[in-house]
């Protein structure tokens, strides 16, 4: 069993047997708070984590940053579908149709969700090795790509998570779709058109 997969256990949640609508391929779970109810999909490999948030919140909720997760992963991506709050730091509004890009190193990100609206996002938490294994001929630091192309991957990840949230692939059709793009540059999910 993952890290991943043991953190998740720590939470406050239960397996959704039927998936909840989301690709069968990956993990359903329900959860509920006091100022949240919905469900949380993942799919994991060794190189990524790809999940959805579908949750409606129902008070203002303050959610801390991605910091003690840097052994599960490195970056997140999340393409934000419906949303209502911010980002403190840096600040940045959470609204529909946005880009959200985090490092497990930051130990100040912090956002607030305001209540009575849904949050619905698809992200994709980069691992160390996928790192690696992308970006170890580059000068260039892996924080610099994340965060310096934000505004031009926004429109590509549309598809991407539009892609993801209708997928309902079974294994092992959905595992070769949620593949990323091999070196050889043959086509898959990861190169949306």
């Amino acid at each position: 069993m993952s890290s991943f997969s043991e953190f998740l256990k720590t939470l406050d949640c239960q397996i959704c047997p039927n998936s909840a609508g989301f690709c069968s391929a990956g993990q359903t779970f329900h959860m509920q708070g006091e100022d949240f109810d919905g469900c949380y999909w993942y799919y994991e490999t060794d190189q990524f984590i790809v999940d959805i948030h579908d949750f409606f919140i129902t008070k203002e909720k303050i959610v801390g940053s991605f910091s003690g997760l840097s052994h599960l992963f490195s970056f997140n991506s999340t393409y934000i579908k419906s949303a209502n709050g911010e980002c403190f730091t840096p600040y940045q509004t959470l609204t529909s149709n946005t880009l959200l890009v985090s490092s497990t190193e930051e130990t100040s990100a912090r956002f607030l969700l305001h209540g009575n609206s849904p949050f619905l996002s698809v992200g994709i938490s980069f691992k160390e090795n996928m790192i690696q294994e992308y970006l170890a001929s580059s000068d260039i630091p892996a924080s610099d790509v994340f965060f310096d192309t934000r505004e031009l991957v926004t429109k590509p990840l549309e598809l991407l998570a539009n892609a993801i949230l209708t997928c309902q692939m079974t294994v092992p059709a959905a595992q070769l779709f949620l593949r990323p793009r091999p070196k050889n540059g043959s086509v898959s999910l990861w190169t949306p058109t």
